[in-house]
């Protein structure tokens, strides 16, 4: 098991100091989200890969069915397939929103912006709101499926508003949004 001080650690990486960088910070709320992202992205890749592969986490709790003595024999084969798929987990993650995510930091490095979508939206959110909000632009055009991710956010979207939304295209994270009076 982690010891208290790296859960500490970690929980403070992914939920306290992305919303000092963005509301505290005095940086622009597009550049504190978008380095807030970054932290998130990049210590959950970190996370990921660490717990799998090290040798003092115990993927098989005490007390549980399979630390019993009779699953000894097996309980080595669980461990390293509970492993190995962590590790494909971080694979896979990596990937899908780690590599996108660092292609998109690096243009926004060269271009010194985000790209910006003008467009009524639909937003849902689960129940960490505050966390992470899913974001559909609805406008011809725009139109998608595939919803873009705001993280951070202590004011939320407004489903059936018009919204300048400041996006990393290939991540499909929002940075920054402003809402358009019609």
């Amino acid at each position: 098991m982690p010891s208290i001080r790296t859960r500490t650690i970690f929980l403070l990486m992914v939920f306290v100091v992305p919303y000092l960088v963005i509301y505290l910070s005095g940086l622009p709320h597009w550049v504190g989200r978008l380095m807030a992202d970054l932290i998130f992205v990049l210590t959950l890749t970190l996370g990921i890969f660490l717990y799998s592969l090290s040798s003092k986490m115990r993927m098989i709790l005490e007390g549980g069915k399979l630390s019993r003595p009779e699953y000894a024999r097996v309980r080595p084969k669980i461990e390293r397939a509970i492993r190995i798929a962590g590790v494909a987990f971080g694979l896979f993650f990596t990937f899908y929103v780690t590599a996108p995510f660092v292609g998109d930091f690096g243009s926004v490095l060269a271009s010194k912006a985000p790209v910006k979508i003008s467009s009524q939206v639909r937003a849902g959110s689960g129940l960490m709101v505050f966390f992470r909000q899913s974001v559909y632009p609805v406008d011809p055009g725009v139109r998608s499926n595939t919803p873009y991710r705001l993280l951070y956010s202590l004011n939320p979207i407004q489903s059936g508003r018009r919204y300048e939304l400041s996006v990393l295209p290939k991540s499909r994270m929002v940075v920054d949004y402003v809402e358009l009076k019609n």
